[in-house]
């Protein structure tokens, strides 16, 4: 198992502005640990990523992507969406597949419809025009988004007051767009929890 975020020295980090150089280094960084690590080794990786750091196929150099395909090993990465967009109001044959289903998207309804219809395209030049099928090869389909359930913290997490103090301050990093929003969803949820009996674990 490899840990692929590029790694963040907290002790130097004072404000907002300091997170940026680590942010900016997430895709070099596992695009190079796979190259040694798995390329470099003549294994096979399961990449487990936010779908917009496997995005820009054939555009910009420093793409993760495209850094791992254009390395002299020429590895080829087959790149699924998990965007949770109603895929039944993109495709109509979607509500008949089984839950859940991995599905290839080339030659596909789902596969010629612009990137942007799924996902906020960077102001770049050039990604307004990518289709789905050049950025991804399958899509994950794991029911309508009515039906989707996800992982929160627990109300032992919660309770940690240790932890509730790392999560919160490396939180009032977050852009400031979303900061505040962010930090009140954890609050608004750790207050909804019971709390946990004495001795309960995460």
């Amino acid at each position: 198992m490899l840990l692929g975020d590029a790694p963040i020295d907290w002790s130097r980090i004072k404000r907002a502005e300091d997170v940026r150089p680590f942010d900016l280094a997430k895709g070099r960084h596992f695009a190079e640990l796979t190259l040694k690590e798995v390329v470099g080794k003549g294994r096979r990786a399961l990449m487990i990523f936010g779908d917009s750091h496997l995005q820009g196929r054939g555009l910009r150099e420093n793409v993760p992507i495209n850094i791992i395909e254009r390395s002299p090993a020429r590895p080829k990465v087959f790149t699924i969406s998990s965007s949770f967009i109603d895929l039944t109001k993109v495709q109509e044959d979607v509500g008949g597949w089984p839950v859940p289903s991995l599905a290839s998207i080339r030659g596909t309804v789902i596969g010629a419809k612009p990137l942007a219809a799924f996902y906020p395209i960077p102001p770049a030049p050039g990604w307004n025009l990518l289709s789905m099928e050049d950025t991804f090869d399958a899509v994950l389909y794991l029911g309508p988004p009515s039906s989707m359930t996800m992982s929160r913290l627990s109300a032992a997490q919660c309770a940690d007051a240790n932890y509730m103090k790392m999560r919160l301050a490396r939180m009032e990093f977050d852009a400031v767009q979303v900061r505040k929003e962010r930090i009140e969803f954890l609050q608004r949820l750790c207050a909804s929890l019971p709390t946990p009996q004495t001795g309960s674990k995460p």
